[in-house]
């Protein structure tokens, strides 16, 4: 098999083209490997988030490999965020397959039996190990990646997930004083060179304040503590 690896620095957002004519967009601090074989087109994406334009090949099936979870395309568009072990994959064009990770050949084997999530354009599920099973929502298909335009958008978010993306494009990083305050729910929209200023809609909208940390790191904290 071609085995690569692919990793991005904060703030750095990079296209990889692939042998096949797949077009990858690699969210900022992001890794993944790519391993193709003759009879599969696989990418495991260990951390960060990255934009999939997956060119069809009916003979070679396309797998990206996700912490516990497997995605299976034959070719489509669609977005995947790994953030510490959760992953959210939005699907902008085609039709999607998510199940547990297995090999790949066992997966084909079995693909009638095998259990899995299959999502259509507009589709988006998460996954996480805090939660006892999948929950699926829809996005509008155009809003899938608003991150490669430079833009972060979040409806009813966790506070954790939007710090977590925000350390992504900052070299300082952003700390929560009280892990609590990581369940609040947000929805917001800013650019990811805006990131000072939704820190300052905090302190209005939710009593939020910053404190400075050591090497700028900056340490989020409720007023009322």
């Amino acid at each position: 098999p071609t085995e690569t690896v692919f990793q991005t620095a904060t703030a750095e957002l990079r296209d990889i083209h692939l042998e096949d004519g797949s077009i990858i967009t690699v969210g900022a601090r992001s890794r993944l490997e790519t391993r193709f074989t003759d009879a599969f087109r696989i990418v495991s994406l260990s951390e960060g988030q990255a934009f999939f334009d997956i060119a069809p090949d009916t003979g070679r099936p396309f797998y990206v490999e996700v912490g516990t979870m497997m995605v299976r395309v034959v070719g489509t568009k669609f977005d995947i965020k790994n953030d510490d072990g959760t992953m959210r994959i939005a699907v902008a064009d085609g039709i999607v397959s998510v199940m547990k990770a297995d090999a790949p050949s066992a997966i084909e084997g079995a693909l009638q039996d095998v259990d899995k999530s299959v999502l259509y354009a507009g589709d988006q599920l998460l996954v996480s190990s805090m939660k006892r099973a999948p929950e699926k929502s829809t996005v509008e298909p155009e809003k899938t990646s608003p991150w490669r335009e430079g833009w972060l958008s979040y409806e009813n978010a966790s506070l954790s997930e939007i710090v977590s993306d925000l350390n992504r494009y900052r070299d300082a990083s952003i700390v929560l004083a009280d892990p609590a305050l990581g369940d609040l729910r947000i929805t917001a929209a800013f650019g990811v060179d805006q990131t000072d200023q939704f820190i300052a809609v905090l302190h209005s909208t939710h009593e939020i304040s910053r404190r400075e940390g050591p090497n700028g790191q900056v340490i989020l904290i409720h007023d009322g503590a």
